[in-house]
Parts: C-alpha cells; structure tokens; sequence
C-alpha cells in the first residue's frame, strides 16, 4: 500500500480506509494508524474516494476438451480448466445454451468444480448417453475482471432430433440463431421462415453445416418463428422452431440530463431521466459517484435530504436543500429484456467557505521540536488557506516565508525546530471568491523542556571507595531530577540502600544541580549511569559511565600444552583485569606429595618453583623438571592495584625416561643341564621414570672373547609390575659351563643400564639331544631326509618334530609330527627346482630339546635353458621375424609362459609383443611382426617355471633389398630361410677360440673377478675369530648381522655393522655368484634370502640358529636363476633368401 495516494476527509490522522473494487464495498477495512504509510489529504473533497491499483490479469483456459463421438449408453466425463489472477470465481456448465441443473434435470450428472493453487477445474460427468444428451457443451469461467468459456459438441449416433428454443433480439443490433440438434452423422441443416426457405442475403448469412443463422441489424420484422431442419443419413430428418422477438431497447433524452449542472447551496435540484425510445418495462437505476443509490439511502449531513421518483418513461432525484456534499457525478442506467442505456450528469455545488478544521486560540510548542498547526475549510471553489505571523518591528501580519515556517499543501502550518523568536501570533486565513471569507488569530507559547548537562563522561573509581556524580539541569521550572542505572531507575529512599541523591535550586539561573552518592563501590557498581531531568515540556538526559578498578581475576582455563619428560608447556585464559592493565603472571608449581594439604590455597610458600611472565603472555614454557613426577601449577596475575587469587590448580605428570638404574639382587641357580634360572628385584622406583615394560637378560660363557645373548622377559601384567622380584629361565645352553648373566631393564622411553655380572654354572643332565638331519635325495617334487640319535641321548623320546619351509618365502614353518622309531621321511609335493630349509625336535618326559641345525635342500629342476646356437631359435625375412620356442630347455620344471619384447637397437625402450605366452600343442615357432626393413632390433624372450625367470636377448638385422622373401611365403621358406642360416653362423664359427675377442674377454674378465672374491673372503674369515649370530627381519627381508645391546650402545650413529660383518655380506655375496656362459651372459633375476625360524624353543637373541649349514645337494649354484644372452661383441648375421 506504501507509494498509494489516499485521498483523507481530513488532515487529522487517518485511523482507517474503507476500500471498494468496482464502486462495490469489499468488506474489509485497512488500518493505517501505526503503519509508516502517511495519507494526503484534500479538504475539498468530502466524502473522499482512494484508488489503488492491484496488479490483476485476466482469465485464461489451461485446458479444454474437443468434439466427441459416441454409441448410445456411453459414459463420458468432459472437464476444462481456467487460471488468472484472481482465480475464477465462478465456474458452470451450458447445454445448448441453457444453464444445467442436475437437481432439475437427471440426465446429467452433478458438475464438479475442483479449485487449487494456480487453477479450477471444472468436470461433468455424463452416464448412460441416449440422444437427448447430444448438443453443444459450453464451461464458463468468471472473476470481477473477465469471463471466458469454451464449446464443444457432442456427438451421439443415432437419427436426428431437434430441441425449440426462444431468443430476444434489441432492435438495430446483430444476432445468430442457433439450431439445437442432436443426433449423428449429419448430413445438412436449412432455415425456415413462413414456409419460405432462407438463403444467404446481404442480411441473413446460413451455415448448412453447423445449423447457425446469422441477422445483421435486427428490425421489428424480423420477429417470428423460425423453423430448423436436421438431414441424416438413410433420409432421416428432425425439425424444430426458434422462435425471436425483436425489441427496442431504451434511449435517456441528452435534454434532460446535461453533462453538467451548477447549483447554489441550499437550493432545490430536480435530476430528471427521461426515455424518449424503448418498449415498456423499463427499470431504472441510479449511481452516485459509481455506487449504487436505492430508496433507502440518504445522502449526509440531514437525513432524507434527496427523493427518488420512478415512471414508466422517466425518473428523478429531488434535492430539499442541496448541501456542498450532495456535489458528484450521478448516473442513470434504464433497462428492458432488449437491453439498456445510461447516461452522466456532475452536479457541481457552489458554497462560500466553512471551517473544517478551526485552528485552537492558543497553542504550545516544545523548544526545538517540529510542529503543524492544522487549518482547513470546505467550500466550492476550494477555499485558498493563507497563514500571516506578526511582526515584532511594525506590530502588523505579514506573510509567512518558507524556511522554519511553511505552509502545507493541505493547508496546515509548519514550524521546524522552534526557537524562541516564534513565540508571537499567527493568522489563518480561507477565501474562495464566495462570500466572506475566514480568519482565525493564534497565540504561540514556546515551552522549554530540561536540558542536562554533566562535567565528564567517565569516572573511575577504586574499589571499596566512595564516588559523588553530579549533573545540572537547565529549563522551565520545576525541574524534576533523578538517577538511572541502565534503565532502571535509582531509589535512594530504601532502607539501607547504598545510594543518595542530593538536589539543590541554583539561585541566578532557572537550573538543579543534582548529585549522585554511592558508598563501597563493588565490580557490581560499574555500569552506566543517566541523571534524568523531567518538566511539562519534556525530559533530557546525560550517561556517566562508573569503571570500578580493583585486582585482577584469577586466571582460568589453566592447561598443559606440550610435555616432555623433564620440560611442560602450560596455556591459560587471561582474567578479569581489574579495569587496569595487567603488568606481569606468575606461574608457581611444586611435586604432589610435598603439598600440603591443609593449607590455604593462597598463601603456599613454593620457594624456588616460580616463572614469572609478562601480563600479556598468556603461555610460557617451564623446564628443570624431574621425569615420572606429578606437579601442581597455578598461575597468578597482578596489575597496579595488587595480586589477584591463584588459579585453579592442574595436576600434570612429565613423561617417562629411560631407567638411570640397573636391576637390583640377581641371583642365577642352575636348573638342568642347559637352563639357568634368574631371578632380580626391579629398579629403584626412583631410578625406574616410568613403568617397566621388560627386561632383557643377557647371558654368555666366562670367555672373555664371548659375546652377551639377550633374553626378552615382558611385564604383562599390573600385578607382575608391582611384584618384589621376576624369574626367567636361559635354557639352549651348555652343560657343566660357567655363564656370566646381566639383566637390563627398559620402559616406554627406551633401556636402562646393565647390571653387574652374576655368575652361574649349568648342571650335567638335559632333555633330549635333537637329532641332525642329512638329504640323501630329492626329486622335482620331493625331498627324502634321515637321521640318527645322538648316542650319548640314552633318554626315551616320545616324538620328533619336522619343521621346514621355502628359503625364498617370508612364510612361517611348516610342522609334521613323527613317530619316534622312524629315522627317513619323504616330504612330498613340494615345488619343482625350490630351495626348503629344515630343522628337527626331539621330545622326552623332561621336555623338547633345543632344535637341529638347519639344512638346505632343493628339490630338482631349473630355470629355464635358452638354446645356445642362435641360428636354430630366430630366422627372418623382410616382414616377420620367426621365434622357435620349442628350442628351449625347461630345466626339469614345465614353462608357465613366455614374455616376448622387442626394441630398435639405438633405443632402451621396450615394446611388448606377447605377455604370459603360453605354447600348447605342437606349435613351436610363433611370428613377429611389424618391423622396418634394413633396421637392426633385439628381441627379448623371457621364460617362467616353478624354479625361477630366464631371458635371453636376440640381436636380428631386417633384410632390405628385393630378393628376400615376402611376407605371405615366408612360412613356406622356411627350409631354405634355415639352411642358408646354418651357413652363414658355420662359417662364421670357423674362427678359433684364441682368436674370437668376443669369447677371451668375457672370459678374462669373470677369472679375475672370482680371484678377487676368493681372496677377500679368505681374508674376512681370518678376520672373524666367532661366529656371527644372523637374524632375519621381518620387514624387508634381508640378512643382518645382531650384535649385543651393550656394542649398540657404544655404537656411533650409521656405523650399524663392523668389518666382519661386511666381510660375512662379501662371502655370501660369492655364494650367490652366476655362471658366466661363452654364448650368453648370465644375470639372476630372483635373489636367495637366509631366514632364521622363530619356534617355541628359541629365545631372543639367542644363537641356535647360527649361521645356516647346507648340504652337499643344498649348494650347487647352478639351480640360481639365469639369464642368457646372444654372443658378445659379434656382428649379428642375418638370413636371406
């Protein structure tokens, strides 16, 4: 509604608006009294009228139906809908013209109107059509603003039938007649009049197909009946009678009703509307100003001020006294059953002016503040409203001048920011050439609400002191004062309130002064305070803010940060600072069990654990801290006016070290001939900076060139941390040796120092002596072992246990349990050309014996052979190169597949050509393609079994000149192509030995290599005294040599392994050595790996293991996977036709 004009009866404030829509009284009333909208008015309107504009469309059809065809006792359902803005207020159906109404006719079934959000829809349903029902169906939608409709037929089989019908037709105007028929298919419809066939004319137009009959400019004449005549088919017809009757409609004489008419006030007026054309029962209505008058209507200020007069051809309004209210546009509208006419008269009412609104004789005004003094006067012509003021100089009005003062358009005068000046008289003034006009004198008076003022804005002011505020307040007496705090307002009369007010009359000036006490301020007291002036004219006021100094809050949200074993980073939340800037924290802390307990929290004395900070960190780092300790820590601030309370306290325990200290009491007693028992007491809990995870137990003989073994002894349990002593037992020892024992003990954070030595002999007797295993034979895919009982075992074995697995597998060990009369087992399908290590257990009433050494074995077979003669694997031709696969060895073990690359020579890239080719049947050769004539390639063939990965490299030159064979007759020259090939390698191979370079230095080369390693290892084994102890790691797979925790410790960071132990990598390095072929190069695509067997019996870092022991079988390095290559520097012959 904002940005509407409203039209008001007054300048008064608009309380509300009566809204109509077409003249017609909606029936709502829109209250504008406290919206931000704000009417204009007009005094020269009375009543006034408002128009909005709403945005509205039209009707329009969302969907309709067609023509229909049906058989007799058909149901159809037929529906149309309509959408606009607003939506249709009325929805209903026609047949043939005529309104249905299913209560009156039974035909039809109940029409259903159905509204939703954006559209009606309107459906009939139709059950059991006979011919009756068949015709012309019309939905017709409607709103305030517009009507729409849709007709279709409906078409029922059957002989034709027509239905009468009567229509009107005002004179002069156009019509159709319709011929209401039922009845299909037909064949033509013909108009009738007075046995008189009707054809088309200059008048009348005939449409023999859909039976309409036109009439342009309908007279009197053209009444009758007129007869309708339906053709079938088979010579069928059906007739029926439209009956029309033509009227005049009525005319309202121009004479009678002028367009306008001037009246004076207080007159009689007769509004005459006379009808000189039109047949009889006219009806006459009228309107004022759009809305409709009837009998029982008065027109304000007096009651039955007007009278309506009717006859058969005129009507009248009569005006008693006609009042300026009376003044509008008046309509009247005559109408018959042919039609209607209307016609306008203003009524324009002349009057000299009246106070409507009459300015009061005195008005007040507020210093600074805006106000209108309204005046307003009806009248015709609208009264013009002047405003004079008085002139200070000459005592005489003169007219007001825009500024400050402005008159108004509705007529009011506008004062803005009233000063002192403006108390003085103003005149209103309402002329409009009728009569005399209006005047009216005002008398102004400026009132002076309190002005307050204070001498600052802020106070601060320590806490527990006492603060006066005061303020003075300037106006028209009396003055009343009195403090807020906030908004609440302060009462000093209380009892025991901390609050007075005391109020004094300043004697020069019209003022208060006002003061403000308040006794023991507290944080609570800080707020803002307003002294407040109160008088007829209005109030003022002024804030002071109150700030309340004190001592800080403590500070909160205390907490650990990083920790370390002896340094702690601790975090907190600054406090309250007292209003006064914090100038520095203290943060004091001391170990729980030297608090005391009862003491208060504020006074502890925590001598030399203290850090000072600066005021504004709000985290610092302490350090000096013992391990394994929990302190408290409390932070305190301060700033000018003193210290605050510490902060809660937060209990914070360091992180773990190693232990400083060894294990304490170990004793060693012997408990068979290859065990000892340990036992020890824990570390000093002092010394222990955390919970003892295990302990290593370290053992070796009284030789002093003897390494320690270590023991693991894990602390599982709570208990068996808090427990006075441990026990463990070193068993896989030596009978009758005397042992040297250290135990070492280690936490989360790492180990501790080693213990004294303890010395402890083992007794003579044992458990059973695991027997040593030999091969004596294998197959490709077995392995047969025996063995025999240490003779000096004279116990009673109850079982052996086998354990065995493949070297090159991260895989644990597979266990066959035996009989114990047995001495030879089989160890079936096992893998073809495989390398398995083996072990043995003996088991008696005393226990299992510490297990065999290990042997090695592989079963037979090998990688695949290459062929070495390369004339008889590889042949080509200008456009394929042929590969004969059937040439290769397997070595004992069948081929998986074959990989087949090839490659130009100047370039390292190689292109696949056949992956996982496996070759069944009796094909052999296989043929490569794509190759560029004259280009040298090396193909790549790769073959895969069970024992390992051979590839072999093959330099071939493609013919270029014209003589070789093509493509297409390659496999048939494949004869020739051979022959020729043998030839030119014969004659090629003729060269001696001595003489082939390619053959010399290959061999030179490897003879000076395996010198050279046979004497590096010679030395290494002079330069290790003891065995080395090799352990295999999990994580990658690799041999590496132990040493003893205490060589660890004295070890210097990347020197992991002394020269021995690279000595031991260099032999073993040798053993895995290749064999360097005259016609191929060799080189091992998979690589052997020593594995240790972790089992029930062996012991951390023990050495039962020791260094692997292979058999005679176990070590031939023939078995190593081998790759093969063409001859050496030789230039690659190549094979023509």
């Amino acid at each position: 509604m904002c940005g509407s004009t409203l039209t008001s009866l007054s300048s008064q404030p608009i309380s509300s608006v009566k809204l109509f829509k077409n003249f017609i009284f909606i029936g709502f009333t829109l209250l504008l009294s406290s919206s931000p909208c704000k009417a204009k008015s007009f005094s020269s309107i009375s009543p006034s009228s408002s128009f909005i504009n709403f945005k509205e469309s039209g009707l329009f059809l969302t969907s309709t139906f067609d023509d229909i065809l049906v058989n007799p006792g058909s149901n159809v359902i037929i529906s149309c809908s309509a959408s606009g803005s607003p939506l249709p207020q009325s929805a209903y159906w026609l047949f043939n013209g005529k309104p249905i109404d299913a209560e009156t006719d039974v035909s039809f079934g109940k029409p259903q109107v159905r509204r939703f959000p954006s559209e009606v829809t309107l459906t009939l349903n139709l059950t059991s059509i006979d011919l009756n029902n068949s015709g012309l169906y019309s939905c017709i939608f409607q709103n305030d603003l517009a009507r729409v409709s849709h007709s279709a037929r409906l078409n029922v089989h059957g002989n034709p039938i027509v239905h009468d019908s009567m229509v009107l037709g005002p004179e002069g105007s156009n019509i159709t007649l319709e011929c209401r028929y039922g009845g299909y298919p037909i064949h033509s419809i013909s108009w009738e009049k007075g046995n008189q066939q009707i054809i088309t004319d200059h008048r009348r137009s005939v449409d023999t197909l859909k039976g309409y009959l036109a009439i342009k400019n309908l007279i009197p004449e053209d009444s009758g009946s007129y007869k309708c005549t339906v053709f079938g088919i088979s010579n069928s017809t059906a007739f029926g009678y439209v009956y029309l009757n033509v009227g005049a409609s009525p005319t309202i004489d121009e004479v009678f009703l002028p367009a306008s008419r001037l009246v004076e006030e207080g007159t009689k007026v007769n509004i005459i509307c006379f009808i000189n054309k039109g047949d009889p029962e006219i009806h006459f209505t009228w309107f004022k100003d759009d809305q409709r008058l009837t009998k029982s209507d008065t027109l304000p200020p007096n009651d039955n001020n007007y009278l309506i007069e009717r006859s058969n051809h005129s009507s009248s309004i009569l005006f008693k006294s006609v009042h300026v209210s009376d003044k509008g546009d008046y309509t009247c509208q005559a109408t018959n059953k042919y039609g209607s006419d209307s016609r306008k008269t203003r009524l324009i009412v002349q009057s000299k002016p009246k106070w409507r609104i009459e300015p009061a004789n005195n008005i007040n005004g507020t210093l600074s503040k805006r106000l209108i003094i309204n005046c307003d006067a009806d009248g015709y012509p609208k009264p013009n409203i002047t405003w004079l003021t008085r002139s200070s100089s000459s005592d005489r009005f003169i007219a007001v001048r825009d500024g400050r003062l402005k008159t108004l358009e509705n007529g009011s005068l506008l004062i803005d920011r009233i000063s002192d000046e403006d108390e003085t008289q103003f005149m209103c003034n309402a002329n409009n050439g009728i009569g005399d006009g209006l005047s009216k004198i005002v008398n102004f008076k400026v009132n002076r609400p309190p002005k307050i003022t204070a001498e600052t804005s802020s106070i601060e002011v320590k806490r527990g002191n006492e603060i006066s505020i005061r303020c003075v307040g300037y106006g028209d007496l009396p003055i009343t004062m009195e403090w807020t705090r906030s908004i609440e307002k302060i009462k000093s009369n209380e009892p025991n309130s901390k609050y007075s007010m005391n109020t004094t009359k300043m004697k020069d000036v019209d003022g208060i002064i006002s003061i403000l006490s308040i006794n023991s301020v507290e944080r609570t007291d800080e707020d803002v305070y307003s002294c407040v002036g109160h008088n007829d004219y209005g109030y003022a006021s002024v804030s002071i803010r109150l700030t309340v100094i004190e001592r800080p809050g403590k500070p909160i949200n205390l907490e650990p940060g990083n920790l370390t074993s002896r340094t702690i980073e601790l975090h907190w939340k600054l406090p309250f600072d007292g209003n006064s800037i914090i100038k520095q924290c203290h943060i004091v802390y001391e170990p729980v069990d030297q608090l005391d307990v009862g003491s208060n929290n504020n006074q502890i004395s925590y001598d030399n654990y203290k850090v000072t900070v600066d005021g504004a960190v709000s985290s610092t780092l302490i350090s000096n801290l013992l391990p394994l300790i929990t302190y408290t820590f409390r932070v305190y601030c301060e700033n000018a006016v003193g210290q605050s309370d510490h902060s809660d306290p937060v209990n914070v325990t360091t992180r773990q070290e190693a232990p400083e200290g060894p294990p304490q009491s170990i004793k060693v007693s012997a408990t068979g001939s290859q065990s000892l028992k340990v036992t020890w007491t824990p570390v000093s809990p002092e010394l222990q900076h955390g919970p003892i995870l295990a302990y290593y137990v370290g053992y070796k003989t009284e030789s002093a060139n003897d390494r320690y073994q270590f023991k693991h002894h894990v602390v599982n349990m709570e208990e068996e941390r808090n427990s006075p002593s441990f026990t463990t037992y070193l068993t896989n020892l030596r009978p009758l040796t005397r042992y040297w024992v250290v135990v070492q003990a280690y936490n989360q954070a790492g180990s501790g120092p080693l213990s004294d030595p303890v010395v402890g002999v083992t007794l003579e007797t044992s458990p059973p002596i695991s027997p040593s295993i030999t091969v004596v034979g294998t197959t490709n895919d077995s392995i047969e072992i025996v063995w025999e009982r240490d003779p000096k075992d004279k116990s009673i074995i109850r079982e052996y246990n086998l354990y065995f697995k493949e070297e090159n597998k991260n895989s644990h060990n597979n266990h066959i349990k035996l009989e114990p009369e047995l001495r030879s087992y089989v160890l079936k399908d096992l893998s073809c050309g495989t390398k398995y290590s083996l072990f043995m257990t003996a088991t008696n009433s005393l226990g299992t014996g510490e297990p065999s050494q290990k042997v090695s074995a592989r079963t037979k077979g090998a990688a695949p052979i290459s062929p070495t003669r390369l004339s008889s694997v590889i042949w080509t031709n200008k456009t394929e190169v042929i590969l004969n696969l059937g040439l290769w060895n397997n070595g004992g073990c069948p081929i998986h597949y074959f990989d087949i690359k090839k490659r130009p020579k100047h370039t390292n890239i190689w292109i696949p050509v056949h992956e996982k080719l496996t070759m069944k049947g009796s094909k052999k050769e296989i043929g490569l393609h794509h190759f560029v004539p004259g280009m040298t390639y090396i193909i790549l063939v790769i073959a895969k079994n069970d024992a390992g990965v051979t590839q072999s490299e093959y330099p071939i030159t493609i013919p270029s000149h014209d003589s070789t064979i093509s493509q297409s007759s390659s496999r048939s020259s494949y004869s020739s192509a051979k022959s020729r090939n043998n030839e030119l390698t014969g004659a090629y191979e003729e060269v001696p030995l001595y003489r082939n370079i390619s053959f010399i230095v290959p061999i030179s080369l490897s003879l000076a290599i395996i010198i050279f390693l046979l004497l590096l290892a010679f030395y290494c084994v002079n330069r290790q005294p003891h065995p080395i102890y090799n352990h295999y790691s999990e994580d990658d797979g690799k041999a590496s040599n132990s040493l003893s925790l205490s060589d660890l410790s004295n070890q210097k960071p990347g020197s992991r392994l002394n020269m021995s132990t690279k000595c031991m990598n260099i032999d073993n390095a040798m053993k895995a050595g290749s064999i360097v072929s005259g016609y191929s190069t060799s080189n091992h695509l998979g690589t052997e790996r020593s594995y240790t067997t972790h089992h029930q019996y062996s012991e951390p870092y023990s050495t039962a293991s020791g260094i692997d022991t292979r058999s005679s079988l176990g070590s031939k390095d023939h078995f190593a996977t081998i790759k093969r290559g063409a001859s050496g520097p030789r230039p690659s012959p190549y094979i023509a036709s």
